[in-house]
């Protein structure tokens, strides 16, 4: 017979989707025909694991906030994830981040990159190129080609930890109690408990 027990259970999805951009960011350094897509999806991915730490801090560290989330992160100065991050900068006591260089500005590349993937439009027009005779034109490069390169998807790698390493220190520090966990990204994926 069947008994029934209660579990409790908590999976850290923004890891899982960090390890999801790593293997991504392996296939891209490895695999010269296919860099392309994978860095778009190891960039992509880093994005979304960036934005899914945020909610999962944000849920411990100020639930008040994020029970209406939709509502408050809708408007200035909080609008959207990099709102986000900055709401939780402010509480965290952390300076401002500088929006048009370094880490902060590699986030609004990525969301930029993110907004153009899911609403993506059929680029066409035309053009002159000069080329050799004898030889191919260069072939167009698409707007999302040219947002996705080794030296991007190597540098949103270092921002997006960095960012987000020092969030999750200043959280350990100002809330012991509530961030558990010692890494953001890595680490177990979750775990669950089953009374017995």
């Amino acid at each position: 017979m069947k008994k029934k027990r209660e579990q409790k259970y908590e999976i850290y999805n923004h890891r899982i989707l960090w390890i999801t951009a790593h293997k991504n960011l392996a296939l891209s350094r490895t695999s010269e025909d296919d860099a392309l897509f994978y860095s778009l999806s190891a960039m992509l991915m880093m994005y979304f694991a960036f934005e899914g730490y945020l909610n999962w801090l944000g849920h411990l560290v100020a639930p008040e906030i994020w029970d209406k989330e939709k509502e408050f992160f809708n408007r200035p100065p909080y609008q959207g994830t990099l709102g986000k991050y900055l709401f939780l900068s402010k509480i965290l006591v952390l300076q401002a981040p500088e929006q048009s260089k370094g880490p902060f500005q590699t986030a609004k590349e990525l969301q930029q990159l993110r907004d153009k993937a899911v609403h993506p439009r059929t680029e066409s027009g035309k053009r002159n190129v000069k080329f050799i005779e004898g030889k191919f034109p260069p072939n167009y490069r698409s707007w999302l080609s040219t947002k996705v390169s080794a030296k991007k998807r190597d540098r949103a790698e270092k921002d997006i930890e960095a960012l987000v390493n020092e969030l999750h220190q200043a959280a350990k520090v100002h809330y012991p109690n509530v961030i558990t966990v010692s890494e953001p990204f890595t680490g177990m994926l979750g775990f669950d408990i089953t009374d017995h």
